[in-house]
């Protein structure tokens, strides 16, 4: 016996013509926070357009997400400068605050850190064991010794 419980798969298309309907919301709302960003863009620095994004803009207040502390910091000295630069706009012509929200969930792929691992030479190394031979206190002696063995070419 057959089972004809299935609904048959209908493209998004089909729901995002109907009126009311929450998912043609959400994307007319996703690309107006999209249109925001590039124009709030327009007045940062391009090293400070990477790390933020609109999240809201309702009752005269911008909110911006960043992506992390140090960026929030730097764009706060930014942020008296920026809102009078946005109220020029007619866009934001009533815009009264814009406030910061970091999220560590930010938007959009951030690539892995390519920075290298911090080396120790081979001389440094022989140098930490040499300090480390003259110690008292065998707790740092035992620190510098096992963080000179980090050395590099280092076969002790």
């Amino acid at each position: 016996m057959e089972n004809n419980s299935f609904i048959k798969a209908k493209h998004v298309s089909n729901y995002l013509g109907q009126e009311n309907n929450i998912l043609q919301d959400i994307v007319r709302n996703g690309k107006t926070l999209a249109r925001l960003t590039r124009m709030v863009a327009k007045y940062l620095d391009d090293d400070l357009v990477k790390h933020f994004v609109v999240a809201s803009y309702s009752k005269n207040k911008l909110t911006l997400c960043i992506d992390n502390a140090a960026w929030a910091t730097r764009l706060r000295y930014e942020l008296n400068n920026l809102l009078q630069l946005l109220k020029q706009n007619n866009t934001f012509a009533s815009l009264e605050e814009i406030k910061l929200i970091i999220s560590k969930d930010y938007y959009q792929q951030r690539p892995k850190s390519t920075l290298q691992k911090p080396s120790l030479s081979e001389g440094n190394a022989n140098y930490m064991q040499d300090v480390a031979s003259d110690m008292v206190n065998t707790k740092l002696k035992n620190a510098l010794l096992r963080l000179a063995k980090h050395g590099k070419n280092n076969k002790h």
